[in-house]
């Protein structure tokens, strides 16, 4: 969990410094498969409608988001990222990526190959745990 926050941390300053906030560039990650309810996208991320909106209304502004109405819900709008955003994450795809691999040359030979491993191995046993309480909590 400290690497975890290190690292984002780190991506989130490297980003801010290119002009994208770490939360403004996982949103747009997540409109990148095309537009999504405002509920949508704060499940996706772990966030409070409230935080959502604040950072929606901010993604506005910049001009990388729009609020579209739904085409199936009247009374339900969208937001979908305008070409401007799409291209402001992509450029942040590729400094984030950059500096990630910056961090992975870093590394002792070797020590890359088993951190993926070690990894993977502690995805699959969280992601099993995670089906296991949901089944717990269905049976309840």
């Amino acid at each position: 969990m400290a690497c975890f926050q290190l690292l984002k941390r780190e991506m989130g300053r490297v980003l801010e410094e290119h002009g994208m906030l770490l939360s403004g560039y996982r949103a747009l990650g997540v409109l990148q498969a095309g537009p999504a309810t405002m509920g949508q996208v704060a499940q996706k991320l772990g966030l409070t409608p409230a935080t959502l909106t604040t950072l929606a209304r901010g993604l506005e502004r910049g001009g990388w988001v729009v609020r579209v109405r739904s085409p199936t819900d009247r009374r339900a709008f969208l937001l979908e990222a305008t070409p401007e955003g799409r291209r402001v994450v992509q450029r942040s795809r590729q400094i984030y990526r950059r500096h990630l691999r910056a961090f992975e040359a870093s590394l002792r030979p070797g020590t890359k190959v088993r951190l993926g491993s070690s990894l993977q191995d502690l995805r699959r046993v969280l992601e099993q745990a995670e089906l296991e309480s949901r089944a717990d909590s269905e049976d309840r």
